[in-house]
């Protein structure tokens, strides 16, 4: 039950020039890519979806995502998820990290 509500943090990175959905989720470390075929609010949102549903069936329920602004337009392809973004020039710190993390082992 410690780890029962959690927060995603998300972002798209480019790995040789491939769209990647990128999820961290906080308190248990865990990180999970998704191949994104298109970059569309529509596809980014069934992504999270599934994303979400495979945390669910594990016991974790996902309550807040961070993400930047430019993801910021799934927030109605996951309405039950409360969407929190940074402000302008600024980041999700932890996220970040994993993207330069996975660049480096890319």
């Amino acid at each position: 039950h410690l780890h029962s509500f959690l927060t995603l943090t998300l972002d798209i990175l480019f790995v040789n020039g491939i769209p990647i959905l990128l999820t961290r989720l906080r308190g248990i470390q865990l990180i999970k890519i998704e191949f994104l075929p298109k970059q569309t609010a529509k596809i980014i949102g069934s992504k999270l979806t599934g994303i979400l549903q495979l945390y669910g069936w594990a016991g974790f329920i996902v309550q807040t995502a961070l993400m930047d602004k430019v993801i910021d337009a799934i927030a109605t392809e996951c309405p039950t998820l409360l969407m929190n973004t940074p402000a302008t020039n600024e980041h999700v710190r932890k996220i970040e990290h994993a993207v330069c993390l996975v660049k480096e082992r890319a």
